[in-house]
């Protein structure tokens, strides 16, 4: 596994359902109404500067699972069930990752690229 989704796999934290939401609407065929953007949210000292959607998709899937069963990593995700206590938990977390939605995205957090693209950006893959 690259490096990069060993510094990101410490720990997941977000939403479990805008998660599952983000994935399924990324692998889905294009809607018709307008969807709002999903941001990939890291703590600002994390190395890390993008991830492949399919790295992502893994990652959600359950990859952790066996980096915490192999004690690649120290503890369970944590999830949590709002934006702002994901926001203060990614500037608290070095290895913490989040999905929300890009509205809510304040200071204090890097947003990553997905493919090579931010949110905003045409064929930005989380919706």
């Amino acid at each position: 596994m690259p490096m990069r989704m060993k510094r990101l796999s410490r720990v997941w934290i977000g939403c479990l359902g805008v998660a599952l939401a983000a994935l399924l609407t990324a692998l889905a065929p294009a809607q018709s109404a307008p969807a709002e953007d999903i941001a990939v949210i890291v703590n600002t000292t994390n190395p890390v500067e993008g991830i492949s959607s399919a790295e992502l998709r893994k990652f959600f899937a359950g990859e952790w699972v066996k980096k915490i069963y192999s004690g690649e990593v120290p503890r369970e995700p944590t999830t949590l069930f709002s934006n702002v206590s994901q926001m203060e938990t990614i500037r608290a977390e070095r290895g913490g990752l989040a999905l929300i939605s890009v509205k809510d995205v304040h200071s204090g957090v890097k947003v990553l690229k997905i493919d090579g693209l931010l949110p905003g950006v045409a064929g930005y893959p989380l919706k």
